[in-house]
């Protein structure tokens, strides 16, 4: 990949990439980006992209399909915890009744939605228990 730093942007800095072909399959639109910077609190500077859409950012990505480079927001990327993330079991694992009913559902993923609920609370039960027990040595050894 090549691309050289040129003079011009917020900080007279620019990095400008021309239009080349990465692999055989994926190539990238010629583009300029411009870097901007931030004065740090004990002194100096931090350098930042700015994007397209005018955020400042540390990285910029190129996902497969795209031509361009742009921050997380402007591709729609996600962390893997955000989308590994179900709220319906951490609803169902505070309202035991709605827990108990997913568990005897018939419907497979209703169950299996139960069953991490279930073991989402037996992970704060278990947490709780480890608190109270901690609480309880502080106590005696204070006596």
């Amino acid at each position: 990949m090549e691309c050289t730093l040129f003079r011009g942007g917020p900080t007279g800095l620019r990095i400008i990439i021309p239009q080349q072909q990465i692999r055989m399959d994926t190539f990238v639109e010629a583009d300029s980006i411009s870097i901007t910077t931030t004065h740090l609190r004990f002194g100096g500077r931090r350098f930042w992209f700015q994007c397209e859409c005018g955020r400042r950012c540390g990285r910029l990505y190129l996902p497969p399909g795209q031509h361009v480079f742009r921050c997380r927001i402007c591709n729609n990327l996600t962390y893997r915890s955000a989308q590994e993330h179900d709220q319906r079991e951490y609803d169902l694992a505070r309202n035991l009744s709605a827990m108990m009913t997913a568990l005897q559902s018939k419907k497979t993923r209703r169950r299996l939605l139960g069953v991490g609920a279930m073991t989402l609370n037996m992970k704060w039960s278990r947490r709780k228990a480890g608190r109270k027990v901690a609480r309880q040595g502080i106590r005696s050894a204070v006596k």
